[in-house]
């Protein structure tokens, strides 16, 4: 089954989520926490350094991110596609197909 996975949802996390719900979640925790925020491994998460340039080449390097980072850290996800969404006020955020 694939599931769409944006960023731009902020729902409040959901202690009892189970099943995929849960490993959803996870990612998006994951990818929406930027790299050196989390004190007991400051490699988890985000590259922020990436968000800094051209729209093409920003989109090509976040795509490579989410991917490792699912690798990585959450390997039930496997990520399929990867969408680059700017809003009007010029933030970034992903759209992916997992």
């Amino acid at each position: 089954m694939e599931y769409v996975i944006n960023t731009s949802d902020r729902s409040p996390i959901n202690w009892n989520a189970t099943g995929a719900d849960r490993v959803i979640q996870n990612f998006l925790n994951i990818i929406s926490t930027f790299r050196h925020e989390v004190s007991y491994d400051r490699s988890i998460g985000f590259d922020r350094a990436i968000l800094h340039g051209p729209a093409d080449i920003v989109s090509v390097r976040a795509t490579a991110e989410i991917v490792n980072l699912a690798a990585v850290y959450e390997p039930r996800i496997t990520v399929k596609n990867v969408k680059v969404v700017y809003d009007e006020q010029g933030d970034i955020d992903f759209e992916m197909v997992s």
